[in-house]
């Protein structure tokens, strides 16, 4: 009797017991909960720890984001730095908007876009460096 193939990956492309396809995306998903998360608490909840290292944080937040989601299998990498321009931007304009106690400032969304750049970049490097021959 002839074997179906899988929809799944071998064992050998898995993360654990989770495809590698769904690591990717779960851990994206998580990262992008994180961001919006952190970026929507009231002011007041902040500790003064986290705003002496705003800048940095928001940078790393929205690398490790589009980082994620650029090692995704068919993520498209011009697409995901579009998008993660517009949620750096989108998310200064939200913060000044509707968050109490917070404001949205020009430094804070040029981190943010920084951050969508490095983190796009890596996903550019890990997958050019998958992708060509050992």
């Amino acid at each position: 009797m002839p074997r179906r193939p899988s929809a799944l990956p071998e064992r050998s492309e898995s993360l654990g017991s989770t495809p590698v396809r769904f690591g990717w995306t779960v851990g994206a998903l998580t990262a992008t909960l994180a961001v919006a998360v952190s970026l929507s608490v009231p002011g007041e909840w902040i500790p003064h720890v986290v705003r002496s290292a705003e800048f940095t944080a928001h940078a790393l937040g929205f690398a490790v984001a589009c980082g994620l989601w650029g090692l995704r299998r068919h993520a498209r990498l011009g697409v995901v730095l579009a998008l993660g321009v517009v949620a750096a931007v989108g998310t200064e304009v939200l913060q000044q908007a509707v968050v109490p106690l917070r404001s949205g400032s020009a430094s804070d969304a040029l981190a943010d876009v920084l951050g969508v750049g490095a983190g796009v970049g890596v996903a550019f490097l890990v997958r050019r460096r998958r992708a060509s021959p050992a």
